[in-house]
């Protein structure tokens, strides 16, 4: 799922573990592209959907990577989860939040009716 540069950041220790879809894969690259400016040795605890926004666990030594991951996962609230579109929005599916363009909203809804 993740491309190498991601899964060599995750901690040794907690293994390369993600609950994402592919739509976001391009912001985490994008996040960890300007976060290993600041810190190349950061890693990476955990990367995770969570009330329908990007959360990103992370672990360093230097300052100022918290404001680069909170603009981050503020993105993400415009980015659909599954395709990437910056047409998405937060939505409700049966209680559930999901990031989604129309199109991804619609086939989630279908799925979930059926």
């Amino acid at each position: 799922m993740f491309p190498k540069q991601i899964q060599d950041r995750f901690d040794k220790g907690m293994g390369c573990w993600s609950n994402i879809d592919e739509g976001w894969i391009p912001l985490i690259i994008e996040l960890d592209q300007k976060l290993s400016v600041i810190d190349p040795d950061y890693t990476i605890d955990q990367i995770k959907e969570k009330f329908g926004g990007l959360r990103f666990y992370f672990s360093s030594e230097k300052e100022g990577l918290d404001v680069i991951v909170d603009e981050y996962e503020h993105k993400s609230y415009s980015i659909c989860e599954m395709c990437g579109s910056t047409m998405a929005s937060k939505r409700s599916i049966k209680g559930w939040l999901k990031t989604l363009c129309s199109e991804h909203y619609k086939e989630t809804l279908d799925k979930v009716n059926k």
